[in-house]
């Protein structure tokens, strides 16, 4: 489950080393300015100095060349894409030297996670290779926060008090505040981290949680913006109404 835009879902594509262990702009900051456009049936990649690439998730499904990827402790099934995507994949991360792989993780399959985390966390929450949830919502949009909703008309940070939302035919749940890290502190237009390690150097003088048992969980991570559970599956599209409720 996750947010779909025709035959693609969010988060079903991922970056792994040559043994299947996830890689991603924390590491390596200069991936975040890899640009994925959805196509019929399949994804278009580019990136400077890679240039462009197409995925049909056809011809990865007849590949079938299958393998286990890592998840933080995670363990997955997932397709690997190919030798042509690897090498794609390779050229767009320069600062690597040891190659990459990209994989794909077919709506089809499923997976369960060994690991519980602390929170109200169902099956149908996550995308294939999320952290935690496949939603995010938040009520500004910026760029280096990723959100995957994005909310207007609402006083800042009024999220934090919404229990339920209503979207188009979509019902959501918020399970838990959204804690920001290092992604958060590279410019997707460059992708050079700050020096000062801004904005999450401002983001810790007010916006750490004060709930001292969410607080030994979430540690001094900033917040901003929330984690949804889907409480029931629907179409949602963007000028939509959001109905919340605390």
């Amino acid at each position: 489950m996750g947010p779909r835009l025709d035959a693609t879902l969010d988060r079903a594509l991922m970056v792994t080393d040559e043994e299947g262990g996830f890689l991603t702009a924390r590491r390596y900051p200069e991936m975040v300015r890899i640009v994925a456009e959805p196509t019929q049936g399949g994804m278009r990649l580019s990136a400077p100095g890679a240039g462009t690439i197409s995925i049909s998730f056809s011809d990865v499904s007849a590949l079938n060349w299958r393998r286990e990827v890592r998840v933080w402790e995670d363990r997955l099934p997932a397709l690997d894409c190919g030798d042509e995507a690897a090498a794609w994949i390779s050229a767009a991360i320069p600062s690597r030297s040891d190659g990459a792989r990209l994989c794909w993780f077919p709506d089809s399959q499923t997976a369960r996670r060994p690991n519980v985390p602390p929170f109200p966390v169902r099956a149908v929450d996550g995308s294939a290779f999320a952290d935690l949830t496949g939603y995010m919502l938040m009520n500004e949009a910026v760029d280096a926060f990723r959100g995957n909703i994005v909310v207007s008309g609402s006083t800042p940070f009024a999220e934090d008090r919404w229990r339920y939302l209503a979207i188009g035919d979509a019902l959501f749940e918020n399970v838990k505040p959204c804690t920001r890290c290092l992604f958060t502190t590279i410019d997707p237009e460059t992708g050079v981290r700050d020096a000062l390690g801004e904005p999450l150097k401002t983001l810790r003088q007010y916006r750490l949680n004060d709930d001292p048992a969410l607080r030994s969980v979430l540690g001094n991570s900033p917040l901003f913006g929330i984690n949804l559970g889907l409480r029931r599956p629907g179409e949602i599209k963007v000028g939509d109404t959001v109905y919340a409720a605390s």
